[in-house]
């Protein structure tokens, strides 16, 4: 992996980028001129490179993924979503779907996050993949509609089955047509999620009985794999003792 050294001009110290991470080893600052776009692309005033390079790289690698991929997660939401990043979201009488929630942020598989309309399904749901992401995961924010529409285009053009190429928070679960070729990218997800080759955290007004009715022959199937992986978010009961999920 090669390291582009930044070398101040005669005279003047070297500046350092704040908004850059630190040196995963020793905390030292980066140099200014660098984006991070790749983990080798960034320099940090100190010699953790050179003297310590193997546990340097292994670790700049992790900061990269932190650094990085919330910043893919947030580009992939649409542009009204993303306010709910900046306000926190209040459980009012929901801590236990919280807390499944939040599981899902650490630790993957798969959770359907059911209830009513303004329940704040979807608010709970693009602070976990922030979350997620944070953690060093590559997260992107689908809806249903336009994850099915992904999938019929590439059908056409003939690429095969759908490969999601992160882990995925997938809103709005139950509104788009339920063709075969819907339900099988659907199911494939939720295998997927299950063996743990990917997260998935969905979210749908439909009760998980209901939602695997969609599958026709294949609802015995689906409601084995959302059996212990839902979670239902309720309209908020206690707004005044509202707890705030950290995000």
């Amino acid at each position: 992996m090669k390291v582009e050294m930044v070398l101040p001009k005669l005279g003047r110290p070297p500046e350092h980028d704040p908004g850059l991470p630190g040196c995963p080893l020793c905390g030292a600052p980066a140099y200014k001129g660098y984006r991070f776009t790749r983990p080798d692309e960034i320099e940090h005033d100190c010699d953790c490179a050179y003297e310590r390079w193997p546990e340097y790289y292994a670790a700049l690698e992790k900061a990269w993924r932190r650094y990085h991929f919330p910043r893919v997660y947030r580009e992939t939401l649409p542009e009204g979503y993303r306010e709910f990043l900046e306000r926190p979201f209040r459980a009012g009488g929901n801590e236990e779907a919280v807390r499944a929630v939040e599981a899902w942020a650490e630790k993957g598989g798969l959770l359907y996050l059911h209830g009513p309309a303004g329940a704040g399904k979807t608010h709970l749901a693009v602070r976990a993949g922030l979350r997620r992401a944070e953690r060093g995961h590559r997260v992107l924010f689908k809806t249903e509609i336009d994850l099915l529409d992904e999938v019929r285009r590439g059908a056409l053009e003939g690429e095969g089955a759908f490969e999601p190429k992160g882990d995925l928070v997938l809103d709005g679960l139950g509104t788009g047509r339920a063709t075969p070729l819907a339900l099988e990218a659907l199911f494939a997800l939720f295998e997927r999620a299950r063996v743990g080759q990917l997260a998935l955290l969905a979210t749908g007004t439909l009760p998980p009985e209901e939602l695997a009715k969609r599958f026709g022959e294949g609802a015995e199937a689906v409601a084995a794999r959302l059996e212990g992986r839902t979670a239902l978010l309720a309209k908020r009961r206690s707004p005044d003792k509202a707890l705030a999920w950290a995000g």
